[in-house]
């Protein structure tokens, strides 16, 4: 947890407020979470990943 984003409860604005104040006061949390998310992103979804996904999903389909 607070590897790449923080989870607070619905309609809870107390703890959405202090976690967004940590992250305005702490630049070096910050830094480390916007890294750690845009990996998670490019790990995830980036286009190559996609397609190789798309595509044994789509061999798995073939009866052989």
């Amino acid at each position: 947890m607070g590897e790449t984003g923080f989870i607070v409860p619905k309609n809870d604005v107390a703890s959405l407020s202090d976690k967004m104040r940590l992250l305005i006061e702490d630049e070096n949390l910050r830094k480390k979470m916007s890294q750690n998310g845009w990996t998670f992103v490019e790990h995830k979804f980036h286009y190559t990943t996609l397609v190789k996904n798309m595509e044994e999903y789509y061999n798995s389909l073939i009866v052989k």
